[in-house]
């Protein structure tokens, strides 16, 4: 069984994912930006993430992201 199958029903269930969200959202604009000093004047590569389903009504996610 795939680690995600098992983790994020847990992490739901618990009240984890917003946490886990921000923590996901944190980390690849940490990506990006050391993707972008590395490559300067390159375009920065296509990226999405998957979040929660509860992340669009997360308060702080949305000015976090901007």
């Amino acid at each position: 069984m795939e680690v995600a199958a098992r983790f994020l029903p847990q992490a739901e269930r618990y009240n984890l994912m917003p946490a886990i969200d921000r923590w996901v959202v944190r980390e690849t604009i940490a990506l990006l930006g050391a993707w972008r000093r590395a490559h300067p004047g390159a375009e920065l590569p296509v990226c999405s993430i998957n979040l929660g389903a509860s992340a669009p009504g997360e308060g702080d996610l949305v000015p976090m992201v901007a």
